[in-house]
């Protein structure tokens, strides 16, 4: 593999590499320099784990870009100035040879030192900026934005500095426009936008330590040391980067991507199918379906959130009209504490008389001691092999999962979008696998429906 590199004299007039490309952070360089997009704005991010690489790759591609494209125009942002100062900017005056900057006399002098601008001798000029500001800041037509720890801003922040990235009267000739991000593994719009579900013209580079070779040759215990001080789920987000790793402070760790979330199949018309129903007043109506798999697992296959001033009505019609055609209704369960109030939503009526007239039976959730049920919760995730299956089409409730957080205090959960949650919690204080007085079958061969083998029972 040919790795990239970055050349310039030195003092003595020698041509001397003054920088190269680890092989992880090839890709970056290859999608930039030997494959660009040129009719639209390319958007990166390099992810990954601590320790990838990710800060001097940035800095690496600054100085590609400022260099192969005379008289660029960089932003280099994070949110805090003093963190920029402290990572990128103090890389950046490492690894760039002073051969590369000019040196600028009166005015332009005194407006570059202030504004923390370094200006090439082939007119590239690259400017440090924070953002917590964007007033007066972001001005100038750019070609290239490099952020830092992308993950610390808000999606309408970078949306408005990837606005600044079109062409301008004396623009470098074939320039690519790009933006490069880099963060480390999180659960917020970073992920969706190019992760979960990529947006055209965006690409993600992971960035692993256990192959950044000239990190391990000057630190070969790095990755060890971390591995002992910090616990399983730490190291899975950032050492191993993984992004479907649980938040900080999540109450559902035992949740993972991986084991529980599957693609959808046809429920069988003979299992019995549950649903939970979360209703408000001022916010949108909550359901959540379920189907228990005789003896075996129990699986979350459908999601349901109303419209915004939905009629009670209305919604109801909606699961009723989603349900047609099944062998058997479904074993209906619903938080009834709102259900007497009279309001405008069910057309001045309660709950209770819309219900009634639709001639739906519900029965009424289990609320009391709340905390036990996310602990009993915690248990059935923490089964292996596990007994609870989520469709990736519950995408709301896959991310309350994910995301889901404790309390400091003894109260082990924050007041957070919870709505799907609580549907499940519903649902699963049913212990729909409990079938009383039925007979114990065995099977001869393990799938996910059972998990067993010869001579087990299926739960």
């Amino acid at each position: 593999m040919n790795l990239f590199t970055l050349a310039a004299e030195d003092t003595y007039g020698k041509k001397t590499t003054f920088f190269q490309a680890q092989e992880t952070q090839n890709q970056l360089f290859e999608l930039l320099f030997q494959k660009p997009v040129l009719d639209h704005v390319m958007s990166i991010l390099v992810g990954g784990a601590l320790g990838g690489g990710k800060t001097k790759a940035l800095v690496g591609a600054i100085i590609g870009m400022a260099l192969f494209y005379p008289g660029s125009r960089i932003y280099v942002c994070r949110k805090d100035f003093i963190d920029l100062r402290d990572t990128i900017y103090k890389d950046f005056c490492e690894i760039c040879p002073p051969s590369l900057i000019a040196k600028p006399k009166g005015d332009l002098l005194d407006r570059v030192e202030a504004a923390h601008d370094i200006l090439f001798t082939n007119k590239s000029l690259i400017m440090f900026r924070e953002l917590k500001d964007l007033s007066g800041k972001f001005g100038l037509e750019v070609n290239m934005v490099a952020i830092e720890q992308v993950e610390e801003i808000e999606e309408k922040v970078y949306s408005a500095i990837y606005s600044r990235l079109r062409p301008w009267m004396k623009a470098p000739k074939n320039s690519p426009y790009v933006m490069v991000c880099a963060a480390n593994p999180c659960n917020t719009w970073v992920k969706s936008t190019w992760i979960d579900e990529k947006k055209p013209y965006h690409w993600y580079l992971h960035f692993s330590p256990r192959k950044n070779t000239a990190l391990l040759k000057e630190r070969p215990n790095y990755i060890k040391d971390l591995e002992t001080r910090f616990d399983a789920s730490w190291v899975k987000k950032y050492i191993d980067g993984d992004w479907n790793a649980a938040v900080e402070g999540a109450i559902f760790p035992e949740f993972e991507k991986d084991i529980h979330v599957i693609e959808p199949f046809p429920i069988p018309s003979h299992w019995q199918k549950y649903l939970a129903l979360d209703p408000h007043l001022a916010k949108p109506f909550w359901a959540l379906y379920a189907a228990q798999a005789p003896g075996g697992a129990t699986f979350f296959f459908h999601e349901v959130k109303g419209k915004e001033f939905q009629k009670s009505q209305e919604f109801l019609e909606d699961l009723k009209s989603f349900e047609r055609g099944w062998a058997k209704p479904p074993i209906r369960i619903i938080d009834f504490s709102l259900a007497g109030v009279l309001h405008e939503k069910n057309d001045g009526k309660s709950l209770w008389d819309v219900i009634e007239s639709e001639n739906m039976v519900f029965e009424n959730a289990i609320k009391a001691n709340k905390n036990k049920h996310l602990l009993d919760f915690k248990q059935e995730l923490g089964k292996r092999p596990t007994f609870l299956y989520f469709f990736s089409t519950c995408k709301n409730l896959i991310y309350q999962l994910s995301n889901y957080q404790a309390n400091d205090s003894d109260a082990p959960a924050k007041k957070q979008e919870d709505h799907l949650v609580d549907c499940a919690l519903y649902i699963m204080n049913k212990k729909p696998w409990i079938e009383p007085g039925k007979i114990i079958q065995y099977v001869e061969e393990p799938t996910y429906f059972n998990h067993s083998k010869k001579g087990l029972p299926l739960r």
